[in-house]
């Protein structure tokens, strides 16, 4: 991979969760509070970040609530834990320690009160952060086929100057891909035996793919005079 400069993205994503509380029968009055407890992540194939959460409920009473054996003092609390885990794609990353960052914030959508449990419908918003790399990409075919060129030279060049600033070879699929590139506007130039070379500007920002079809070379030898 091609050392270069990445780019700072931020993805949200909100999710809601369900959970309940036991309460005594008689409590009146109940307050509910949700707070994280754990958040673990871990990224998965296709640039899928897997985030998991346990969220803490507490169903507080007020002190004047009388409970039996209570004596209707000090505060009354129950509590549960709610599991949840979510998906989100993010853009190309190089590596899992590129995530900078991952924020949340909590909260209580709607509450339903039963005789003994209180059902819970919460949200919770993610914020990552985190570093995507640059990247530019493309495929190099044949016009007479539309068959893949293997093995062409794939050149990018300073737009101002004829310094070659990367350069690599088309796979069996004539792909061809530069991770990590710098951001910048490039001429990107493509070489391959028996085909007139082409150039094409890229300009990149985060992403490019720039696509070439070659027109094979014609020798003088193969010019037909009329």
């Amino acid at each position: 991979m091609v050392k270069g400069s990445a780019v700072r993205q931020i993805t949200k994503k909100r999710i809601n969760w369900y959970g309940s509380v036991t309460v005594h029968p008689a409590i009146a009055g109940v307050r509910i509070f949700p707070r994280v407890e754990s958040l673990t992540h871990r990224v998965l194939e296709n640039n899928v970040l897997q985030v998991q959460a346990t969220i803490k409920l507490f169903a507080v009473a007020p002190p004047a609530t009388d409970l039996p054996g209570q004596n209707g003092q000090g505060l009354h609390c129950f509590s549960s834990l709610v599991d949840t885990t979510t998906f989100i794609r993010l853009r190309p990353l190089a590596h899992s320690r590129d995530i900078l960052s991952i924020r949340h914030e909590v909260g209580i959508e709607k509450t339903t009160m039963r005789p003994g449990r209180i059902s819970v419908i919460g949200r919770l918003d993610i914020e990552v952060e985190y570093l995507s790399p640059v990247s530019l990409n493309g495929r190099v075919t044949a016009f007479a086929t539309g068959q893949p060129v293997a093995g062409a030279k794939v050149q990018v060049l300073d737009m101002e100057q004829e310094e070659v600033l990367y350069e690599t070879t088309t796979a069996a699929d004539g792909s061809y891909a530069f991770e990590g590139i710098d951001a910048g506007t490039y001429r990107v130039r493509v070489q391959a035996s028996h085909y007139e070379p082409r150039e094409e500007i890229a300009v990149l920002m985060l992403q490019d793919t720039v696509n070439f079809v070659l027109h094979r070379r014609v020798d003088q030898k193969d010019v037909v005079a009329n």
